[in-house]
């Protein structure tokens, strides 16, 4: 489900330039650092017990879609960032709606980690690039940040669609 920044008020509370997320139901909070984007739109989604939070970089009133989309976990009792389209630039032409795969919350083999998902419907034959699939696997927080540690790990992605 998502909430968008009006109703995040019970769940983030920020306090001397760092956040405190107050997640799901029975959860601890975690602690860390605001998204890496000043500006952003920021929406919530409840991800089968976990919260995933989007920071989404509209791009002004030139911008037809997002132009950066940033992705926050909760791992151990520390929030990170990562860049959710892992670096792939929005792609101009007829679909000026950045990348066609994102990285989205999941579980690999139990643990916190991050698979790429499509973003819109895609041909059968689509495939994420190869610079995508390295930020796929187990991730922990270094400094604020999602780091992936691609260990071979099966991960199930917990959401459909993302930005």
């Amino acid at each position: 489900m998502w909430r968008g920044a009006d109703a995040c008020a019970g769940i983030i509370v920020a306090r001397d330039g760092r956040w405190t997320l107050r997640a799901a139901a029975g959860a601890p909070p975690c602690e860390g650092p605001p998204p890496p984007c000043e500006g952003c739109v920021l929406a919530v989604e409840d991800t089968r017990g976990e919260t995933a939070l989007w920071s989404i970089d509209r791009g002004g009133v030139e911008a037809s879609g997002p132009v950066a989309v940033f992705l926050g976990l909760c791992v151990d009792g520390a929030l990170g960032w990562i860049d959710a389209w892992a670096g792939a630039p929005p792609v101009a032409g007829e679909r000026d709606e950045g990348p066609a795969f994102s990285l989205v919350p999941a579980s690999c083999d139990g643990r916190p980690g991050l698979a790429l998902a499509p973003r819109f419907d895609l041909p059968p034959d689509a495939a994420a690039s190869a610079h995508q699939r390295i930020f796929e696997g187990p991730v922990h927080i270094e400094d604020g940040r999602l780091i992936p540690s691609a260990d071979g790990a099966s991960c199930r992605p917990l959401v459909g669609a993302p930005p």
